[in-house]
Formats: C-alpha cells, sequence, structure tokens
C-alpha cells in the first residue's frame, strides 16, 4: 500500500541491530539521532563506516506514485515538499 512506501521512506533501522539513534549507540550521538552529519575530528580515527538509513535529513523532496486501475489518468503522485522524516 502507498502507507508502507511512506514508512520505507522513514526507514532509519528502527528496532533492529543498526539502529541509528538507539541508546548506547555510539553512532547516535549524545542525543540519539539517526541523522548523520559531516565528519568530525578524530572521524578518521575510527575504522569502519556508519550505516546509512534510506530516511535522510537532508533529502530535498519525496515521491511516491501510486498506480490506480480506471483512474483517469492512471495513477496518484503523492508528493512530500521535504524529507520523508519530515512530511505527514
Amino acid at each position: 500500500s502507498q502507507q508502507d512506501l511512506f514508512r520505507f521512506h522513514r526507514y532509519t533501522y528502527q528496532n533492529t541491530d543498526f539502529d541509528l539513534g538507539a541508546p548506547g549507540n555510539l553512532a547516535g550521538g549524545p542525543f540519539g539521532t539517526p541523522d548523520r552529519w559531516k565528519a568530525g575530528p578524530g572521524e578518521k580515527e575510527v575504522a569502519g563506516n556508519w550505516e546509512r538509513a534510506i530516511g535522510l535529513y537532508r533529502t530535498s523532496d519525496t515521491y511516491v506514485v501510486q498506480s490506480k486501475e480506471g483512474a483517469a489518468l492512471g495513477a496518484v503522485l503523492w508528493y512530500g515538499p521535504s524529507s520523508a522524516l519530515a512530511t505527514v
């Protein structure tokens, strides 16, 4: 359903071993945020990479196209004018 697609666009690995904002996860920083900002001093000292969420704060807009059999134009375009994390 379109609701599932909206949810997928907002996904940041919640309730998994890779949850980017989970309490105690170093990747979440002091405030438990799933957002990854520019690397800070000393970041290159740590080997490896951070997981990349599907839902990103820096996404400029979000689209979901829903095919509709029998509709005049055949589809509905759902548009979010911001990141999926910030659209309703």
